[in-house]
């Protein structure tokens, strides 16, 4: 029965949100703040709860590192560093870049505190998700398989719930993130070029098609291959920036963590911000790193550590980066349409540039692409389980992925973060409400 109430909850909260956004958005915003205020003081309540229960697991970052060495098993399923590479495809994408930059520039420095605090009490949220992903996944021929939904069917004993928490994972993957990734690229290349939208849209929708028409496991490699290239490049690029602005590197960290601090310059508001830059940045909470995790055939403790380690990075050092970047130069920038893009284009332009913006262009466009790869793989997985297991209909998927690169390279960038909102508000009530009901199966 209260399984059966709590279905109902989900569905009712979904058609709210969806009927306040079409009639009346003053409403909708409202309420998806109020959500989002209630949401995250649980998240951060349930996170204290379990870094005590599971011994600070996500801060002892020698194991953390020494987990991304562990030998593996010769199997048919996805390898570890795959498994971390694809994750790290959807966090190291457009919310280290522009939706840090968007952070900042909506809230000050102080906002970038919140962020490294946010992760670092959050992070916990990732090992536990990847623990049980591996824990309920299931084993089959071709790859393992495993998630949210898996542990909410088989751990939960509901599986109405893991359909609903499954369609709404594509919902937000395939139509919400996905058409953030264009959107970014469009915005990116058409600020430093002539190029149309249309035509870039279209670049886009070829690549996307050479990728994703292929076997999952050649997907996978593509992530492999892309991640490292893209993730060394851009430190490389922001060392270069930060040496070029030594002398006033450590009054942009004194700057983040007085107002961080400042009684005058943060409020709920602020640290609201942070935990969904947070959120959406490193994918804390959501479901996805579980869906990677149970994808390999490691042991639990293991793969939960090498997943904290992508979402620590991704923050730590990526967004870290985004933000030094930023606060060398001037980042207010008034526009009702702002993708957040722009503000470190210009950084970017100020420290190298007209090679500086075509640098960024280029790093961006990789980091949003790697996130199309790894939001397609995410997608698969959950249709092939609403399919049981069945491969038919990927077809349909593919299709349907070709056709939100297009709108979301040509439609306005705030209508597509309003339905990232309402996904990801949904999809991390439902994972960390299954999360608390199974913690005590998660060990250290």
């Amino acid at each position: 029965m209260k399984k059966e109430k709590f279905n109902i909850l989900i569905l009712l909260l979904i058609i709210s949100f969806i009927i306040l956004r079409v009639i009346n958005r003053e409403y909708y915003t409202l309420v998806n703040n109020i959500s989002w205020i209630m949401l995250s003081i649980l998240l951060i309540i349930f996170s204290i709860y379990l870094t005590i229960k599971l011994k600070g697991i996500q801060f002892k970052f020698i194991k953390i590192i020494k987990s991304l060495f562990k030998k593996e098993k010769n199997n048919n399923s996805i390898s570890n560093i795959e498994a971390l590479t694809i994750t790290m495809a959807g966090k190291i994408g457009v919310g280290s870049l522009s939706g840090v930059a968007l952070a900042i520039n909506i809230a000050g420095p102080g906002v970038v505190l919140w962020i490294w605090i946010s992760s670092l009490v959050l992070s916990v949220l990732t090992y536990a998700e990847s623990y049980l992903g591996i824990l309920y996944q299931e084993k089959n021929k071709e790859m393992s398989e495993g998630g949210a939904i898996y542990y909410i069917k088989k751990g939960l004993n509901n599986n109405k719930l893991s359909i609903i928490y499954s369609i709404i994972f594509i919902l937000s993957y395939i139509i919400g993130f996905l058409g953030i990734q264009s959107n970014t690229i469009v915005k990116s290349i058409n600020t430093v070029s002539n190029i149309s939208p249309t035509i870039i849209t279209v670049i886009i929708v070829l690549l996307t098609s050479y990728v994703i028409f292929n076997p999952i496991k050649k997907i996978v490699k593509y992530t492999t291959k892309l991640v490292p290239i893209m993730g060394i490049l851009y430190i490389s690029l922001g060392i270069i920036i930060i040496i070029n602005n030594i002398e006033i590197i450590n009054n942009i960290f004194y700057l983040i963590i007085k107002e961080g601090l400042s009684i005058k310059t943060t409020s709920i508001s602020i640290i609201l911000l942070a935990i969904q830059r947070t959120i959406f940045a490193s994918e804390t909470g959501i479901g996805s790193s579980a869906i990677a995790a149970g994808s390999t055939k490691d042991n639990p403790k293991n793969q939960g550590l090498i997943q904290v380690f992508g979402t620590q990075f991704t923050i730590l050092i990526i967004c870290t980066i985004t933000a030094l970047i930023i606060l060398t130069t001037e980042y207010n920038i008034h526009n009702e349409n702002i993708n957040g893009i722009e503000i470190l284009l210009s950084a970017f332009y100020k420290n190298f540039g007209n090679t500086g913006s075509i640098l960024l262009c280029l790093i961006t466009c990789l980091f949003a692409f790697s996130t199309i790869i790894s939001c397609y793989f995410y997608g698969e997985r959950n249709l092939i389980y609403l399919n049981n297991h069945n491969n038919k209909n990927t077809m349909s998927l593919k299709i349907l992925c070709l056709i939100i690169i297009i709108l979301g390279g040509l439609i306005e960038s705030s209508i597509i973060w309003s339905l990232i909102d309402i996904f990801i508000l949904i999809l991390i009530t439902i994972n960390t409400y299954s999360i608390f009901k199974l913690k005590s199966d998660i060990k250290t």
